[in-house]
């Protein structure tokens, strides 16, 4: 069964609703979440990637860690913040 989450991208104030798998790790969420958002409403920084950061306890989440591992449940609150990549494929 799907999850709703509320996320929010740095860089833009307004909070949006989508709905996950609980199988995607933090790494899916985040590109999910990119595609709808990243260079319409917020441009995104050169040479960086999407994380997930937890704004209850401001902790960046494993990329690989599934949403049903992350302890994040329905109507939860994320944020999508940018974080500069060392070479790592982008997101």
């Amino acid at each position: 069964m799907a999850t709703k989450i509320a996320w929010c991208l740095q860089g833009d104030f307004e909070y949006r609703c989508s709905e996950f798998e609980p199988e995607d790790t933090m790494d899916e969420v985040a590109r999910k979440i990119g595609s709808y958002d990243v260079d319409c409403v917020v441009k995104k920084p050169p040479r960086s990637i999407l994380r997930v950061r937890n704004p209850a306890t401001s902790e960046v989440l494993p990329r690989e860690l599934t949403l049903k591992d992350s302890g994040l449940g329905q109507w939860s609150n994320i944020e999508i913040v940018f974080e500069e990549s060392a070479g790592e494929s982008e997101l």
